[in-house]
C-alpha cells in the first residue's frame, strides 16, 4: 500500500530539506513545498494531500495562517504543526485550530514519521467517530468482538455491542447495569484500575501521545460464572478540550487462541527436548538465506562451535572460516531442489583418531509444500564403520577358511593313497635297507604333507581332536625339551611361568602347534641376536575389562604371551598376519599364524598381536580356564593283530576304497566296498551274513555319512561303525559318536593306524578321539 502524500509548509532552509529527506526516506511522497500560507492553500486545492506539515511560525499574518487551517479542515486534511521551541502563546493559538499533532524541534525523521502516522490515524479515527450514530452502531453491532465504552468517573459501561451476549452470556442491558468491578475477578479489576491511573498520570506529561492505545489480557466473568480470557485494546475518548472522559475498547475472546498457543508451546518444548535428546545426531536448521536458526548440543560436539557462536550466522561465514569451497554448498542445494535431499560422507582427524561423519541435507517445507529453510542431520558412524571393517575381515577370513578346509580335505584323501601304498609295499617286500629307506622317505614326505593340510584345517576349523584337561606349564616343558633345536644360539629364550597356573581344556597337539608356530615366527623376526620371552599367567577379566580386550567374554583365562625383540611390523602388515598364505618371508607358506588363529578361535579363545616398527612383536593368547584337574595318561603300547571279520568300507573316493581294501585284506579281514551311503545301505540289507564293522566317510555327495548312519544301524543292528573324515572332529562327528559310533578316524592314516582302529572297534575297546 503506498505511503501518504504530504505537503510541507515551511520557509526554505536546511531544516526544510532535512524534513523532506527524512520523510522520503521513510517512504512518504512529497506532493509540494510551500513557503507561505497562500502557496499552501493553492497546493491543497490543486493536489489534495493526505496530510500537511505546517510551520506555526510562518511569516504570514494570523489571518493568513487561520485561512490556511480553515482550508485544510475544509478539505478534510489533517494538520501537523511544527515549532522550533515550546511557546504557550503559539500553543494556545495552535489548539484553537484543532491540529492533529504538534512536533517540536529537532525534527528527527523517526519522530516525524511517528507524528505523521499518529496524525493520519487520529484523522481516520476522528472521521469514524464523527460518522452518523446509526452507521456507527450498525458497524459495532456487526463486529465479532465486543466494542464498548465506559465512563472514567463512574466506571460504568455507557455502550456495549451485541457481541457481548455471544462471548460473555450477558445481554446489553445487563452489562449496562453492572459496575465494571462486578464483571471480572478482583485481580483483573485491580490491574484495570492501575493501568487507568497510570494512563491518567501520563496525561500530565508534555510528550504524552494523546492517541496512544493500550493492550492487555485479563479475565472476565461469563454469566455462567466461568472465567473467560480476553484481550482488550483500548484508548481514551476526549472532549473538545482534549481531556480524557471515557475509554473505548475492543474485547476479544482469546481462550481458543491461548489454548492453541499453550499446545504449540508444549509441542515446541517437546520437540526441542527430542532434538536435544538425540544423543548421536547433530541437527542444524537454517532459513532460505542459510542463516543458522537451530543448533542442537550434539552439533556443538561434532563441529566444535557453541550454539551462541553460530546462531544467526550464515553457513557461508562458517565455511569461509573453515576453508570449505563454496561449490560444496551450491552442489548440496542443487541436489536438495532436484532430489529432495543431499547425502554425503566425510572423515576428519580428531584428538581421539579418525572420525567418520554421515550427513544428510533436506528442505523444510510448509503444508503447501513451499520451502522455507534447510535442515542438516549429521551422525558419527565411526563405530559402525569399524564394525563393518571387522565384519568384512571376518567374512574374508571365513571365505578363506572354507577354501582352506576344502583343500585340506582333498589333500588328506590323496595322502591316504600315498601312505597306504608305501606301507603295503614295505609289508610285501623282503627287508632291503635301501628300499626301506626310500619307502620311509615317501612316508615321511606324505606325513609332512599331511601336517601341512593339518595346518590348513587348524586355520579353517581349529578342530579339537583330543580335548582334555591340560596344565600349560607342563606342556611348555615338554615342547622345549623335545623341540629346543628350533631356537638358534643367537636367540635367548626367557620363561616366566605362574606356578599356580589354571588348567585348560584343549587338544595338546593343537596347543603344541600354536606354541611352535609362534616361536618359529618369533625366531624368524629376529635378524641377528635377540630375546624371546614366553609368559604364562592367570587373568580374571571383568565385564568392563572384557570390553577392552576386543570382545572377549568376561571370566577366567590363561594368558600366554610370546614376545620377541625383532624388527616389528607396520600396521598394514599387522592387520593381515592371520590371513592364510600371507607371509613377510620370501619362502614362507603363510600358514603358521593362520593355523594358530584357527586353533585358538575354536578353543573359544582369542589371539591378539601388537607391534610397532623397531619395537618387536607380542602375541597374547587368551584361553578359557577350567577348575578340573588333568587325567592320568595311558602309556601302554598297542598290538596290531588282524582278524577274519567282515568290514564294509564306505567312501566316495575310489582311491580310499582301494587302499583300505588292500590294507584290511592284508590283515585277514573280509572287505565289502560301497561308493556312497545308498549303496552301503543296499549292501547291508542284502548281504547274507553279518557285517561286523563299517568304516563310514562323512563327506559323500550321495547320502552322506550323517544320513546313512541310522539307516545302516537299522539294516545291521549289531554292526559297529567307525566314522572317518578328511576334516577334523567337529560337532557333527561328535553327534554320531554320542549316537553309537565307536570311534573317529582322521585322514590321512597309515596301514597300522587303520588296523589298530579296526581291531579296537571289533574288540569293543573303543577310545573316542
Amino acid at each position: 500500500m503506498p505511503k501518504a502524500r504530504i505537503l510541507i509548509v515551511k520557509e526554505n532552509s536546511s531544516a526544510t530539506d532535512e524534513i523532506r529527506n527524512g520523510l522520503i526516506a521513510n517512504g512518504y511522497q512529497i506532493c509540494g513545498l510551500a513557503a507561505n500560507a497562500t502557496e499552501a492553500q493553492k497546493y491543497i486545492q490543486d493536489f489534495l494531500p493526505d496530510l500537511a506539515l505546517i510551520d506555526i511560525q510562518l511569516q504570514d499574518n494570523f489571518n493568513g495562517f487561520d485561512n490556511l487551517c480553515h482550508t485544510g479542515r475544509q478539505h478534510d486534511i489533517p494538520l501537523v504543526f511544527l515549532n522550533n521551541y515550546a511557546d504557550d502563546k503559539l500553543l494556545k493559538m495552535a489548539k484553537e485550530t484543532d491540529p492533529f499533532f504538534y512536533v517540536l524541534h529537532p525534527f528527527e525523521p523517526g519522530k516525524l514519521a511517528i507524528a505523521v502516522e499518529m496524525a493520519l490515524y487520529k484523522h481516520e479515527l476522528k472521521n469514524i467517530l464523527f460518522e452518523s450514530e446509526q452507521k456507527y452502531r450498525m458497524l459495532a453491532e456487526q463486529a465479532s468482538d465486543i466494542i464498548w465504552v465506559f465512563d472514567i468517573e463512574t466506571l460504568r459501561t455507557t455502550y456495549v455491542s451485541a457481541a457481548v451476549e455471544r462471548i460473555l452470556g450477558y445481554t446489553v442491558d445487563e452489562v449496562l447495569a453492572l459496575h465494571i468491578e462486578n464483571k471480572m475477578p478482583p485481580e483483573s479489576f485491580a490491574r484495570v484500575k492501575n493501568i487507568l491511573q497510570e494512563e491518567l498520570q501520563n496525561e500530565r506529561k508534555n510528550d504524552c501521545d494523546p492517541d496512544r492505545t493500550r493492550t492487555l489480557e485479563i479475565e472476565q466473568f461469563h454469566k455462567n460464572g466461568q472465567k473467560v480470557s480476553v484481550e482488550i485494546t483500548c484508548r481514551f475518548l476526549r472532549n473538545e478540550l482534549g481531556e480524557p472522559t471515557s475509554v473505548i475498547g475492543i474485547t476479544r475472546d482469546v481462550n481458543e487462541r491461548n489454548q492453541t498457543l499453550k499446545s504449540l508451546a508444549e509441542k515446541t518444548t517437546m520437540l526441542d527436548n527430542i532434538l536435544r535428546s538425540a544423543n548421536d545426531i547433530a541437527i542444524i536448521t537454517t532459513d532460505l538465506d542459510f542463516r543458522i536458526k537451530y543448533y542442537n548440543p550434539i552439533a556443538e560436539k561434532f563441529f566444535s562451535y557453541k550454539a551462541d557462536q553460530v546462531i544467526n550466522k550464515t553457513v557461508q561465514e562458517i565455511h569461509e572460516k573453515e576453508c570449505v569451497a563454496p561449490e560444496r554448498l551450491e552442489r548440496a542445494i542443487d541436489q536438495v531442489q532436484e532430489n529432495g535431499e543431499y547425502k554425503y560422507n566425510y572423515e576428519r582427524e580428531t584428538a581421539s583418531g579418525k572420525q567418520f561423519i554421515e550427513s544428510r541435507i533436506t528442505g523444510i517445507y510448509t503444508p503447501e509444500n513451499q520451502i522455507i529453510g534447510y535442515s542438516l542431520f549429521s551422525q558419527d558412524v565411526t563405530e559402525r564403520k569399524q564394525a563393518e571393517k571387522i565384519m568384512l575381515k571376518a567374512s574374508r577370513m571365513e571365505a578363506t577358511s572354507t577354501l582352506a578346509a576344502g583343500i585340506a580335505h582333498d589333500f588328506n584323501n590323496l595322502m591316504v593313497g600315498v601312505l597306504g601304498n608305501a606301507d603295503l609295499i614295505k609289508m610285501q617286500l623282503e627287508a632291503e635297507p635301501e628300499i626301506d629307506e626310500m619307502l620311509d622317505a615317501i612316508a615321511k614326505s606324505a606325513r609332512q604333507a599331511g601336517e601341512l593340510a593339518q595346518q590348513l584345517l587348524f586355520f579353517a576349523r581349529g578342530g579339537k581332536y583330543q580335548p582334555k584337561i591340560l596344565n600349560f606349564n607342563s606342556l611348555l616343558q615338554q615342547i622345549f625339551k623335545r623341540d629346543k633345536h628350533i631356537f638358534p644360539p643367537r636367540v635367548r629364550v626367557s620363561h616366566k611361568s605362574d606356578p599356580h597356573l589354571w588348567n585348560i581344556y584343549a587338544d595338546s597337539n593343537q596347543m603344541n602347534q600354536v606354541v611352535m608356530n609362534l616361536c618359529i615366527n618369533a625366531v624368524e623376526a629376529i635378524e641377528n641376536h635377540g630375546t624371546i620371552t614366553i609368559t604364562t599367567k592367570n587373568v580374571l577379566l571383568s565385564e568392563e575389562s572384557a570390553l577392552c580386550q576386543n570382545g572377549i567374554k568376561p571370566g577366567r583365562f590363561l594368558l600366554l604371551s610370546v614376545e620377541d625383540s625383532g624388527s616389528g611390523m607396520r600396521n598394514e602388515t599387522l592387520v593381515k598376519i592371520f590371513e592364510p598364505f600371507f607371509s613377510t618371508k620370501f619362502k614362507g607358506r603363510g600358514l603358521g599364524l593362520a593355523a594358530a588363529y584357527g586353533i585358538i578361535k575354536n578353543h573359544e579363545g582369542h589371539i591378539i598381536a601388537e607391534s610397532e616398527p623397531g619395537q618387536g612383536t607380542i602375541f597374547k593368547i587368551y584361553i578359557p580356564a577350567t577348575e578340573s584337574e588333568p587325567e592320568e595318561l595311558d602309556e601302554s603300547s598297542l598290538n596290531i593283530p588282524g582278524g577274519d571279520e567282515t568290514i564294509l568300507v564306505i567312501d566316495d573316493e575310489s582311491l580310499i576304497l582301494d587302499i583300505s581294501d588292500r590294507i584290511l585284506t592284508k590283515f585277514g579281514y573280509q572287505v565289502l566296498l560301497a561308493h556312497n551311503g545308498q549303496e552301503a545301505i543296499d549292501i547291508a540289507k542284502s548281504f547274507s551274513g553279518a557285517i561286523h564293522l563299517a568304516i563310514l566317510d562323512l563327506g559323500m555327495p550321495i547320502l552322506g555319512g550323517v544320513d546313512a548312519f541310522p539307516l545302516l544301524r537299522d539294516a545291521q543292528p549289531d554292526m559297529k561303525v567307525i566314522i572317518c573324515s578328511g576334516y577334523e572332529l567337529d560337532d557333527t562327528a561328535r553327534t554320531l559318536l554320542n549316537s553309537g559310533a565307536v570311534s573317529f578316524l582322521q585322514k590321512p592314516f597309515q596301514a597300522e593306524k587303520l588296523a589298530i582302529y579296526v581291531r579296537q572297534a571289533l574288540d569293543k575297546q573303543t577310545q573316542k578321539n
